[in-house]
């Protein structure tokens, strides 16, 4: 059985290991409370990084649907305006159309009454003889007159109904500017 003495060295010899085992415990306690107060930090920096960063992309984000939605009432507008040009052609080419056809009829009625009025004219000329010179020298006086004083004729009649315009408002425009929110850390 081994003596006192040596139990209370053994004793000693423990409580001293135990010391140094709990003082360098400590040292690694002091080292991890270290070591989690600066990860705690990081955490906190990358958190306001990552809320600022949110925060502009919303921001961004926002301003690119208001930037779209004045896009698209403008191509409203575009289109609006586009339809009122196509429905314009289509009158102008219904006029155009119209215009033709009858210039065609006028054409046909014009020679058929210059051959009637020709043939009437020889027959007319030919039984009136001084008659005919009378009316060519009244029909010379009066070209005269009409070039120095012409005839007031008449205004044409409107052609047809102009278009509807409509606009629609444009939309969007509310943001006026995106300024990005300076980063943390």
């Amino acid at each position: 059985m081994p003596s006192v003495e040596q139990m209370v060295n053994e004793i000693q010899a423990i409580l001293s290991q135990v010391e140094a085992n709990t003082s360098a415990t400590a040292k690694q306690a002091g080292k991890i409370r270290e070591d989690t107060d600066a990860l705690k930090a990081s955490v906190g920096s990358l958190l306001s990084t990552t809320e600022a960063g949110f925060t502009n992309l919303s921001q961004g984000l926002a301003t690119v649907v208001d930037r779209q939605e004045t896009t698209n009432s403008l191509l409203e507008i575009n289109d609006t305006q586009n339809k009122t040009i196509i429905c314009w052609l289509g009158i102008l080419a219904d006029l155009g159309c119209k215009q033709l056809h009858r210039l065609d009829r006028q054409i046909e009625l014009q020679e058929s009454i210059e051959r009637s009025t020709r043939r009437t004219l020889q027959i007319t000329e030919l039984v009136h003889a001084r008659e005919a010179l009378e009316l060519e020298r009244q029909h010379e006086l009066l070209e005269r007159i009409e070039e120095c004083c012409p005839p007031k004729r008449a205004e044409p009649e409107p052609c047809f109904k102009p278009c509807e315009e409509k606009r629609p408002p444009v939309r969007g425009g509310q943001i006026t500017s995106f300024q990005p929110l300076a980063q943390q850390g």
